[in-house]
């Protein structure tokens, strides 16, 4: 098996399957939703993900460090 590093040199008909998959979505869009409202939610929707990790590793670090000191009743 011979693999040789050859870069891909790209042509204007490698767009064309691209450029109808995209004319095709966009029959389907919701002209009503605005795309910086979906931006905002995605946002949130990573900070509260990323909120939730820190908790976690806040708790895990405190049960590593302090042990016996934190009982649950």
């Amino acid at each position: 098996m011979n693999h040789s590093l050859e870069v891909f040199d790209f042509k204007e008909e490698d767009e064309l399957p691209e450029s109808a998959a995209d004319k095709l979505l966009s029959k389907f869009k919701n002209p009503n939703v605005d795309d910086s409202t979906v931006l905002k939610c995605e946002f949130l929707g990573m900070f509260v993900h990323l909120l939730r990790i820190e908790i976690f590793l806040c708790v895990v670090f405190f049960l590593y460090f302090f042990p016996f000191e934190f009982v649950l009743v």
